[in-house]
């Protein structure tokens, strides 16, 4: 298998250290490849290059539609795409708009045992964590103890 990185222009540095740890770690030669290159040329290669099993881009909705348009026209490699990058007023705006479930800006998987966590109908799953899933499993009850 053949892992080719190749980070954002504006963060190549963290790509670099991560070779070091790479390379301490004894990986074999060749296995994981840093490319800091900037340009959609070097992605549109990445995607397309027959060798490369797996694409996992952070980017938006357009470039992830070429990346997953590219890569199923080479080798139908595995795509993980994370898409749609928006601020932190528009994050926010939206998690107004969105009916019950979770919503995550600048964070991910922070959850507070007392809030609710799934999504809404069939995206719900995992409601079962904090006090509402808990709700329907439990009644009142008091218990009095006298301590002497």
């Amino acid at each position: 298998m053949l892992i080719a990185l190749k980070p954002t222009e504006q963060t190549p540095l963290s790509a670099l250290y991560c070779a070091a740890l790479i390379k301490e770690a004894a990986f074999p030669p060749d296995v994981v490849n840093i490319i800091p290159d900037d340009g959609p040329e070097c992605g549109y290669a990445i995607a397309v290059h027959a060798h490369i099993d797996k694409v996992a881009c952070t980017n938006s909705v357009e470039v992830g539609k070429k990346i997953q348009e590219a890569a199923t026209k080479s080798n139908l490699k595995c795509v993980t795409l994370e898409l749609g990058h928006f601020s932190v007023r528009r994050g926010l705006t939206l998690a107004h708009q969105i009916r019950p479930g979770s919503v995550w800006i600048n964070t991910y998987k922070t959850i507070c045992d007392q809030a609710l966590f799934g999504g809404f109908k069939q995206s719900g799953q995992e409601r079962e964590l904090g006090r509402y899933g808990l709700e329907a499993y439990y009644q009142v009850k008091t218990i009095v103890v006298k301590l002497v």
